[in-house]
């Protein structure tokens, strides 16, 4: 009785962890669409969530033939270690996380990435309006997108890819300029 009370606990908070989180597909999808001449897309994710992820991500970015390389973020040490690894230009995924989703962790992840060239894709509002690409920003406790945003602040080269043809078909409905 004891291993299941123990193993019920764990699946609820890995759930919490990652409850406001866009699906692996959801993500490489937006990637895939939005960014077509990337190959490569970087992951920063818990431990317990690449557990969790790590056959739906295969499946998805076998699906939009994209190469995933997952991060283990425990805490905020490992943000750095890990943001030198990624190459300029690649994207990013955010997984929602606490060593992730704190402000000096924000700040931090986005100046570094500002630095590279590297659009940061994350289902966190702060992240995008702090200066994330693009944000799958998810209805509370479902896997339903509530709606998908856009900041062009540091990758106004993308501004012509936005039109509302391809907004529509994506479903984004805002684009911050």
């Amino acid at each position: 009785m004891r291993t299941y009370l123990c193993f019920f606990l764990l699946i609820i908070v890995t759930g919490s962890v990652s409850a406001n989180d866009a699906t692996a597909s959801q993500y490489l999808y937006m990637v895939h669409k939005i960014l077509p001449e990337q190959k490569n897309v970087a992951i920063f994710m818990s431990e317990e969530q690449a557990l969790k992820e790590q056959k739906k991500l295969t499946r998805a970015a076998a699906s939009f033939k994209l190469k995933v390389s997952i991060y283990l973020i425990a805490d905020a040490r490992d943000i750095g270690k890990n943001l030198k690894r990624i190459k300029d230009g690649e994207p990013l995924i955010l997984y929602d996380s606490p060593a992730l989703m704190s402000k000096s962790s924000r700040q931090f992840i986005l100046t570094k990435c500002k630095e590279k060239n590297i659009p940061v894709f994350s289902a966190s509002m702060e992240y995008v309006k702090s200066g994330a690409f693009v944000g799958i920003i998810m209805k509370d406790g479902s896997k339903k997108v509530d709606h998908v945003m856009v900041n062009l602040k540091n990758f106004n080269k993308y501004a012509t890819t936005f039109t509302d043809k391809f907004n529509m078909a994506l479903g984004i409905s805002e684009v911050m300029k």
